[in-house]
């Protein structure tokens, strides 16, 4: 039986007149029933009205207190004060006042005396609040006291705090009084931290917010309060108050909150929310700690009762939100648990509880539970306090027990975060930089926040809560964890909302705390429409948060260096998300919302590569598109469809209907719900036709009339009411209508939203001086346009369409190739102005030291002052690519920017550290050249001139030699042009070829600039560099990956490692042990290029790239021949198929088996070993193939599936396959037969198609769409995939080529040849973007109507293998392979005369000649040794006399002359000799008692000497015995730091120079093998030969190439040639001109040379390049 219960409360109503105090008493009856008032109270009060602006209502349980007739009331004690929620004895409500704007000096002066807050300079400070300005940051106070301010105060303040503690007080509190006993701020104790050890250097606040019940307002609740919380700590500013400088803000420091009551949960829900806000993120991620007084966490039952005596009470305050939200029963409180437990473990929680009951009426009670006021996590600490729950945080002295709980965990928590503050700060600091360079390499300008934000602007508050509480989307996202994806898939017609869906998606994933990620496909901006961009987008938003995948992909990038912003799609699909993602061994599900999947580039790929994934990770997919072929899924796969109807957005129609109309018509709500309804009726589900409607309403909201007038002449459906709106842009005058057709076709054709500003350049051609461009394109442009954020963008992609393509009836409004053409004129006119050099030069330093991998956008800098400069830089050749082949204005205007500005143009590139814009350029603008004019194919016999003014005709020649021209220059020159940008002007165009259409426009003769002479071509080559392994050793194999491309050389087992960027050895590895070589035949990558598997006669061993170091060894189980090794699904499975047919699977990690294939089908039949093993990409099948027999391929998980190749009959080239290459999918591969035919076999219809190329080696590209082929005589062939159309052909002399590969780019590939690996970068490979590609057409399709380039290979020329410069500056020497010596002259660079022939079988190593000229001395391989004596006649031909002619037991290593040119010193390892050049004798030899590795150079000072340079000591010997003098000389200063123990061993003297005046002499120092340490320059004085010192250039130096006059000349590490005079200091190093990157040969620029008179001379290939003039620039 149910028990009833009663309680009596009186309330005392008061009004405050001037006359008097009016009091009327009201009882009600508290029971189970509810709460009453008495009937009579009704009808018998009657309530005057107030004369005055201020009403109280004052409750009081059983009685009142009461009150003099001037309004004052007694003084209450402390336990009975009404600040805390839970002691509802006395609620003022304030009404409006108009006061006197508020003051912080007026505060000081009325308010009570205040506590001296620590040292001096500490202040109040306050941040905005959302709630309340500043003038009105006033709280509820009781007693006639001055209240407390809203918002965040910093009460004391440090210049460099340690941290910041954050004072939240709870329901009913302020700022300063719930902090102070007996709410006296005298006693605010928050203010005696600042004197605590550990706790003095923090900054204290407290942060204020309107919670007083006794308020009127009811529209806030917790999560408004703490919202206000995080806006006032982002927005934390102290230059408020005057003379104050801007201080620290919120965030760079640790965060620790201290809390009572309801302010707990203020706290947790700001936790919460900022934890997925990225505006406030960094801030919440610095919080340490929460301390919590007293906080309800699981609510209190008194909460109810507060708000139904407010609820009840007819003149009383309403109930309030944030109370109800306290309630035991509040499903407010578990969301807050909820989500604040996934999200709080690495914070540090301390709960204080109550442990005194507090006095209420007249009884007493735990206001707070102890099981509510602990939260019960692993972390927390619990902790009783001696309190009620007023006094929990209120505290009469220091040594009050209570005070010193609550000090001391702040003390611990501070001493334990700053211990390790400097270790955070640098982690965060590496973390930021880390990210920073990631949003680099993948190429990531536009943060994915912004489209979150501009398209939050748009979703109505309230709005797209229908798809997140749907039964199946709920499912969705709980379900279970599956290693498949999980799809939910959201089709709608165009306009329905789908994108602000997906924007609602991704707030309630990540307010649900999930991981969240998200791309927006838009059709509108060329680049965020590529699935490739699509992917950086993500993998950089994944490394922001996941510190794990941003450490693997950080090492992916390291290690192999690869440049994301120019990889394909399945190339970064396969690296970062099959590579790292999908493997990360974490159970936290990814979610992702991919929006309009339609409007992406490759839609059917990258849905296929969802749909088929696996992951460790829990994968679910948000996908949104236009109704389109939805391919199933996968049977281990999950996918959710979902059709939006009319029915699921029609009550967010309403909504915004509704708020729209009310907005403009608020006094009329029966007019507002007649326009709602006829809006709806013609609205059908499209919320972009609602939107456009409303719009247009909104031009005629002046009178109804007109309103229902506009209205029923809106039309139903988008193309009748875009029609209308393009009805209304075509009736306005002249001038107005064009100023319309400009805008939206810059909205339309743009390559990306333009700014308001770029927009405001675009027009001043024709349009200036707008008042303000916003508002004129709102008016003139029909409702086309939308302005978010400042960017313009049309409003729909339906829209782009109707203005490009009209209807039936209605012609096109804009022609997109005639706006192409105006964007590309306007484009191209900007640029094409002289002033951009001078304000290029004022933005960038010339020669700026600028890491290539760090780049710095410096051409930001001028788009502030300019903003359509950048857009113009780097777009105006894609507009010039879609623009009509007949435009001649635009050819005028394209002509005229590339003979006048290009260069111009090039440095500002160059600034934007970004190239690809440069050689995108080139593409479009081959694109444009490759176009014919429409009428080309009639018969007007004006076609003449049409034909002269095409593209098509010569200037199509010309413009396509400009675009190769971009080409090479980024290949030759890119990392010394981002370096120093305004080289393009004085270096680069000598540097070009003369016959490239840069030298031809830009060089002047004459001019005081490079003059290059030497090389026999006068066009670019292709060939980047040709470079030996060793000498008699053979290239077998090569690999590439991004950063490196790989040599193996099979016969001693040693892989050696070039850099791709420069082509020079990096390192080499060596497989084989001790002296016995172990043969390796096979070299593997695994699928990020970073690390190599070799594979030897008795090991595989496993290496890291990058290092060189050995990660994995497995010994060799098999006695079988090893026919292939693949890494597996990791990189530490290795898949190993053996002669014998089989295939094991290898775990790296402990040597063990996982598995093993052998097939069961009989092959007996078979006879011998396979030929030939390869295993599919996908690492399923294996594909074996016997002599004679046709290929076989069985599927590995099922022995007996095999699958023969279908064949013709015992002629068809598929009996005899010779060499097998897989397509990435792993469902087709290419045949090489031995008849040089290939074959592409196609799995799923066992279908081959033949191709009959002469093939003998053949490759295929990363994204299969090139092939690589190479025939019997070495010509080398690329086609395109799947056509074969021939697109580059380089022929070859007749060599054998072994290997080829391509580049992961496909780009570039890379040939060996017998020692030699060959790199080629033809301008041919360049391919179109995908971005680029229309219609869906193919790469393949790119080149369809391309005729194919033919190149000729020199690098067959005969080689330059040794060099010296001659007399006087004017002839040099070359030995060359074929054992023939050559004498040149150098100002042309022709040959004078052939001096002589060692045997053809043997290259020329060793070159010197004599200072006067009349001694010449050569030495080949096999040690032959040739002088001659020189002498130019005087009609300038040289005459030969015969000379010494010996052979010796090794290769000579260094020639000397002695100074009176009578003697020759013939250096070898391990003896020298001395010849008299006269008597051609031997006058003396010496065995050098172990294999030197020193420099020998004539003493300058002593005829009689010459001197010996080693990395242990100086040695001086005499010419005639080759004695050594008895004079102790000191060892060489460098050697004591090229290997850091002052030794000296294992490092050499490379090469020596003299100076002019014969004073120094300059010896090169290469340090050890293993030193990290670069070269060194050190010297000597000639005049003692016993004191040297180091050359103070650091890490400067690449190799010293000689003396010009008193200076060093030398290579730096950019390859530029740098002069630095002697004795001078480091800083005054002069860099002259750079090497151009083909002239980069490792074997080359070992023989570069510089003649006394400054020519520089750099062999490459079979020439040698001069360059004059180049040390006076």
């Amino acid at each position: 039986m149910a028990t009833t219960y009663a309680v009596n409360f009186s309330i005392r109503i008061s009004f405050s007149c001037q006359e008097k105090l009016e009091t009327h008493v009201l009882t009600f009856t508290h029971s189970a029933y509810g709460l009453r008032p008495s009937l009579s109270w009704v009808a018998a009060c009657q309530i005057p009205p107030p004369k005055q602006q201020r009403t109280t209502i004052m409750m009081r349980k059983f009685g009142f207190r009461q009150r003099n007739s001037a309004g004052q009331g007694e003084a209450l004690p402390e336990d009975e004060e009404d600040d805390e929620l839970y002691n509802p004895k006395d609620v003022s409500v304030a009404r409006p006042q108009l006061q006197q704007p508020f003051r912080l000096d007026s505060m000081v002066q009325h308010a009570p005396p205040r506590p001296h807050f620590g040292q001096a300079g500490r202040h109040a400070s306050f941040a905005d609040s959302t709630f309340a300005s500043l003038e009105n940051q006033r709280g509820v106070s009781p007693h006639g006291q001055l209240p407390d301010l809203l918002g965040l105060q910093l009460l004391c303040d440090n210049t460099e705090p340690d941290g910041d503690i954050i004072f939240v007080h709870g329901l009913g509190g302020t700022a300063m009084r719930t902090w102070s006993w007996q709410r006296d701020v005298s006693y605010f104790w928050p203010v005696w931290l600042t004197e605590e050890q550990g706790l003095s250097n923090f900054r204290i606040f407290s942060f204020g917010y309107n919670s007083y019940f006794k308020g009127a307002n009811t529209n806030l609740n917790t999560t408004d309060f703490a919202k206000d919380l995080l806006y006032s700590m982002l927005t934390f500013s102290g230059s408020l108050l005057e003379g104050k400088e801007e201080m620290v803000p919120i965030g760079s420091r640790r965060i620790i909150f201290v809390t009572h009551s309801m302010g707990g949960l203020v706290v947790k829900k700001a936790h919460v929310l900022g934890k997925h806000d990225k505006r406030y993120s960094s801030i919440i991620a610095q919080v340490y700690g929460i301390v919590f007084l007293a906080t309800p966490h699981r609510g209190a039952g008194y909460a109810k009762i507060l708000n139904n005596i407010l609820s009840t009470c007819p003149l009383g305050p309403p109930p309030k939100a944030y109370v109800a939200e306290l309630d035991t029963s509040s499903s407010f409180l578990q969301d807050i648990n909820e989500q604040f437990r996934v999200h709080c473990e690495k914070l540090e929680l301390a709960s204080f509880f109550e442990t005194k009951k507090t006095s209420f009426g007249v009884t007493k009670v735990l206001i707070v539970e102890k099981e509510s006021g602990i939260l019960g996590y692993p972390q927390e600490t619990s902790i009783p306090l001696n309190a009620d729950h007023h006094s929990i945080c209120k505290f009469e002295t220091r040594d009050d027990p209570n005070y010193i709980s609550v000090k001391n965990i702040l003390k611990h928590w501070a001493s334990q975060f700053l211990r390790t503050t400097s270790d955070t700060l640098t982690r965060r600091r590496s973390s930021n930089v880390e990210l920073e360079h990631l949003q680099t390499i993948l190429a990531i300008r536009e943060t994915p926040e912004t489209d979150l934000n501009v398209l939050g602007n748009r979703v109505l508050e309230g709005t797209c809560v229908w798809i997140t509480t749907r039964p199946d989307f709920v499912s969705w996202v709980e379900a279970p964890e599956m290693k498949n994806p999980n799809l939910f898939w959201l089709v709608g017609l165009p306009a329905t909302g789908k994108t602000s869906l997906a924007r609602s998606v991704v707030d309630h994933l990540q307010y649900l705390g999930h991981d969240c990620f998200y791309h927006f496909f838009s059709s509108g901006h060329q680049v965020k429409r590529m699935t490739a961009y699509c992917l950086r987008s993500l993998a950089f938003q994944i490394a922001c948060v996941n510190a794990k995948f941003r450490e693997h992909l950080s090492e992916l990038v390291e290690e192999s260096g690869i440049q994301f912003s120019s990889q394909t799609f399945p190339v970064i699909w396969e690296k970062v998300f099959e590579g790292i993602l999908f493997k990360l061994a974490t159970r936290r599900p990814i979610f992702l919302v991919l929006d309009g999947i339609d409007e992406g580039d490759s839609q059917a790929q990258f849905v296929s590569q969802l749909l088929k994934l696996q992951s460790e990770v829990p994968i679910r997919i948000f996908l949104t598109s236009r109704p389109m072929k939805i391919p199933s899924a996968p049977s281990r796969s999950s996918l959710t469809t979902c059709f939006i109807r009319e029915e699921d957005t029609h009550d967010d129609i309403v909504a915004y209907i509704q708020t729209v109309v009310q907005e403009a018509l608020p006094d009329d709500p029966e007019f507002q719900a007649d326009i709602s309804d006829q809006v709806l009726a013609k609205a059908s589900g499209s919320f972009l036709w609602v939107k456009l409607a409303l719009e247009t309403l909104q031009d005629n909201w002046h009178t109804k009339e007109d309103i229902r007038k506009a209205l029923t002449e809106v039309p139903k459906g988008m193309e009748p009411l875009y029609k209308r709106m393009l009805d209304s842009v075509k009736s306005q005058p002249p001038r107005q209508q064009l100023m319309a057709k400009r805008i939206l076709t810059w909205a339309i054709c743009c390559w990306r939203p333009l700014s308001v500003n770029e927009l405001k350049v675009a027009l001043q051609p024709e349009f200036k001086d707008f008042v303000r461009l916003e508002h004129t394109i709102i008016q003139i442009c029909g409702h086309f346009i939308s302005v978010d954020n400042s960017k313009i963008t049309l409003v729909h992609a339906t829209a782009r369409s109707f203005l490009l393509h009209g209807t039936d009836d209605e012609p096109a409004f804009i022609d997109p190739r005639e706006g192409h053409e105006h964007l590309a004129i306007v484009s191209l006119k900007y640029i094409s102005r002289h002033q951009w050099r001078l304000v290029f030069k004022n933005v960038g330093v010339s020669n700026a030291r600028i890491e290539t991998e760090g780049r710095v956008n410096r051409l930001l800098l001028a788009e502030k002052d300019h903003p359509l400069l950048g857009y113009a830089t780097r777009y105006w050749a894609y507009h010039v690519s879609k623009s009509s082949a007949e435009a001649r204005n635009l050819m005028t205007v394209l002509k005229a920017f590339l003979a006048k500005y290009l260069l111009s143009w090039i440095e500002g590139i160059a600034l934007s550290g970004d190239l690809r814009y440069l050689t995108r350029s080139a593409k479009y603008l081959k694109a444009y050249a490759k176009k014919k004019p429409k009428s080309l194919d009639s018969d007007d016999k004006d076609n003449l001139l049409s034909l002269k003014e095409s593209p098509s005709s010569s200037d199509g020649i010309k413009f396509q030699s400009w675009a190769n021209d971009f080409i090479h220059i980024v290949g030759k020159f890119g990392r010394n042009l981002v370096q120093s940008p305004s080289s393009i002007y004085r270096l680069i165009p000598p540097l070009c070829p003369r016959l490239s259409m840069i030298h031809a426009t830009y060089v002047v003769p004459g001019d005081k600039t490079l003059s290059i002479v030497g090389l026999a071509s006068e066009g670019w080559g292709d060939c980047l560099a040709s470079l030996i392994v060793g000498e008699d050793e053979i290239a077998s194999k090569v690999l590439a990956t991004d950063a490196y491309f790989l040599t193996l050389i099979s016969t001693t087992g040693t892989v050696v490692i070039w850099h791709a960027e420069t082509c020079e050895e990096a390192r080499r590895i060596h497989h084989s042990e001790g002296e016995c070589n172990e043969y390796v035949p096979i070299m593997a990558l695994n699928r990020s290029g970073t690390r190599l598997a070799t594979a030897g006669n008795s090991t595989y061993r496993i290496w890291d790239i990058s290092t060189s170091q050995e990660l994995y060894r497995l010994t060799k189980r098999s006695q079988g021949l090893t026919m292939t090794i693949v890494f597996g699904s990791t990189d530490w499975e290795l898949l190993v198929g053996v002669d014998d047919c089989s295939v094991t699977r290898y775990d790296l990690e402990t040597s063990a088996v996982l598995s093993r294939f052998e097939p069961e089908e009989s092959l007996q039949e078979l006879q011998g070993c396979p030929n030939m093993m390869a295993i599919s990409p996908d690492l399923r099948k294996v594909a074996i193939a016997w002599r004679g027999k046709p290929l076989m391929i069985w599927d590995m998980s099922d022995p007996h599936a095999l699958h023969k190749c279908p064949v013709s009959g015992s002629s068809d080239p598929l009996n005899a396959p010779e060499l097998v290459r897989w397509q990435s999918d792993g469902n087709s591969l290419l045949i090489l037969c031995l008849s040089s035919k290939i074959v592409e076999w196609d799995l799923c219809t066992d279908h081959g198609k033949y191709h009959d190329i002469a093939a003998r080696e053949m490759t295929i590209s990363a994204d299969g769409n090139f092939l690589l082929t190479s025939d019997n005589v070495g010509t080398m062939s690329v086609w395109t995939f799947p056509r074969l159309q021939l697109i580059y052909r380089l022929l070859n002399g007749n060599e054998f080529i072994r290997d080829l590969t391509f580049s992961p780019n496909g780009q570039r590939f890379y040939d060996t040849r017998e020692s030699m690996c060959n790199v080629w970068e033809p301008d041919a490979l360049v391919s179109p973007d995908e971005q680029d590609l229309e219609d869906g057409s193919s790469i393949a399709d790119s080149y369809a109507a391309t005729e194919p380039v033919i190149s000729h290979d020199e690098s067959s020329l005969n080689q330059v293998t040794a060099f010296s410069v001659g007399p006087d500056d004017g002839y040099y020497c070359c030995g060359k392979e074929d054992g023939s010596v050559v004498i040149y002259e150098s100002t042309e660079g022709k040959k004078v005369r052939k001096v002589c022939n060692h045997a053809a079988s043997s290259s020329v190593i060793s070159l010197a000649w004599s200072q006067s000229g009349k001694y010449l001395v050569s030495s080949d391989e096999s040690g032959r040794v040739l002088s001659k004596r020189l002498e130019l006649r005087d009609d300038g031909k040289w005459a030969v006399f015969p000379g010494i002619d010996i052979r010796i037991s090794e290769a000579v290593k260094q020639f000397v002359f002695s100074n009176d040119e009578k003697l020759l010193l013939i250096y070898t390892p391990s003896k020298s000799f001395v010849w008299d050049l006269k008597s051609k004798k031997e006058l003396c030899s010496k065995r050098h008692q172990q294999r030197e590795d020193g420099c020998w150079i004539s003493d300058p000072m002593n005829h009689d000497m010459l001197v010996c340079i080693d990395s242990e000591k100086v040695c001086s010997y005499t010419w005639s015995t080759l004695q050594r003098s008895e004079q102790d000389l000191k060892a060489p200063a460098s050697t004591t730091v090229s290997n850091g123990s002052g030794t000296g061993g294992g490092a050499r003297i490379r090469g020596t120079a003299l100076s002019k005046d014969k004073r120094s002499l300059i010896y090169e120092v290469l340090p050890t093998t293993t030193s990290p340490a670069g070269p060194q320059l050190s010297i000597l004085f000639a005049s003692s030969l016993s004191h040297s010192w180091v050359v103070p250039l650091g890490n400067q130096v690449k190799r010293l190439i000689g003396t010009v006059q008193n200076s060093v000349v030398f290579l730096d590490h950019d390859y530029w040639v740098c002069t630095w005079e002697i004795e001078a200091s480091a800083s005054e190093v002069k860099r002259h001109f750079f090497l151009p990157k083909n002239w980069l040969n490792s074997s080359s620029l070992q023989m570069t040379a510089v003649s006394e008179q400054g020519t520089f001379f750099c062999p490459k290939f079979g020439e040698v390049v001069v360059v004059r003039s180049g040390m006076k620039i």
